[in-house]
């Protein structure tokens, strides 16, 4: 039923923060934490370094 209407099943996909650009180069010049990063977006560790591969991918 769900396929053949086309629906996402488990998890909502979580897009990117509006701050993602700005905290990732921080991160990456080692300006914050990784830690700092995922309380400031407010997600897990999983789905941070999810979101992490996923904007690696893109650029």
């Amino acid at each position: 039923m769900a396929k053949a209407q086309i629906k996402h099943l488990g998890h909502p996909i979580i897009s990117f923060p509006e701050e993602w650009d700005r905290l990732y180069k921080e991160w990456t010049s080692g300006t914050i934490t990784a830690v700092a990063f995922m309380n400031e977006v407010g997600m897990k560790k999983a789905a941070f370094y999810n979101k992490v591969k996923a904007y690696k991918l893109q650029n």
